[in-house]
């Protein structure tokens, strides 16, 4: 999994990260996350606008579409694709 391919969700009770700082660079924002423990900033890239703020607490979550698991003999690991019909 590649970092641009974690997005931010809304935090439940306390978990996750802070946002510190939210940067405009035109298309898109930079995210600024402060862990609960520790002191690791974390960035986070985002498509503009965006509905992030300082001072919210989020989590993130990876795209299910762009994880990649490996066995202990780094062979590829097939997901099964889990999508309601539309």
């Amino acid at each position: 999994m590649r970092p641009e391919h974690l997005r931010l969700t809304e935090a439940r009770s306390g978990e996750g990260f802070e946002i510190v700082n939210v940067e405009y660079l035109g298309n898109e924002v930079y995210v600024y996350l402060e862990p609960k423990e520790g002191d690791t900033l974390l960035i986070q890239r985002s498509e503009a606008p965006t509905r992030w703020s300082i001072g919210q607490r989020v989590a993130l979550v990876p795209d299910p579409e762009h994880i990649h698991l490996f066995d202990e003999s780094d062979r590829a690991l097939g997901l099964k694709a889990t999508r309601a019909a539309a």
